[in-house]
């Protein structure tokens, strides 16, 4: 496996896949633009999930836990 293939591999989604399917079937453009409307916005509403979290854990001064690595 190349290096190429393998960056690939690492940054799977499931709407690619879907995607792939559908130019399969032979969707017209704007259904295609639907889709990658669609990744976007679960890409954004996964990165709000993550500011939300981050924002959390801020607010209640949480912290990482400190332990020994031998």
């Amino acid at each position: 496996m190349n290096e190429s293939t393998e960056k690939q591999e690492q940054h799977h989604c499931i709407c690619d896949d879907i995607a792939r399917f559908m130019r399969k079937l032979g969707p017209s453009d704007p259904a295609v633009e639907h889709f990658r409307n669609a990744r976007v916005e679960m890409l954004k509403g996964i990165r709000q999930i993550i500011d939300d979290r981050i924002a959390h854990a801020q607010r209640t001064g949480q912290k990482g836990t400190r332990f020994e690595v031998e």
